[in-house]
């Protein structure tokens, strides 16, 4: 990862990104998740003034960094709104094309 990724190339990513959300303000709550045995991704949460993103890393068994990505804040599952009545609406099957042949 050090040779891919440079500090000058770092630092113009995270500029970029807080160029449109504004300075941190807070980091929430790090999440992990096991990837292989040897490699476990970590998420940490950024809040901006003005918005924020999920810094996402991979780190390898050694401790050594193998990725770095600096993504959109994770979403709640989508869930239908209040108002929404399923009895409502009507499930059909749809062939798009000539179907099967």
């Amino acid at each position: 990862m050090r040779a891919a990724l440079t500090a000058e190339a770092l630092q113009a990513a995270w500029l970029a990104e807080t160029a449109g959300t504004g300075p941190v303000t807070d980091l929430g709550e790090p999440s992990s998740e096991s990837l292989r045995p040897d490699l476990i991704r970590v998420s940490v949460p950024v809040v901006c003034e003005r918005g924020q993103f999920t810094a996402v890393m991979s780190v390898d068994s050694a401790g050594l960094l193998n990725g770095l990505r600096l993504a959109p804040p994770a979403c709640a599952p989508w869930a239908a709104p209040s108002y929404a009545d399923p009895d409502a609406f009507e499930e059909h099957d749809v062939t798009v094309g000539a179907g099967a042949r």
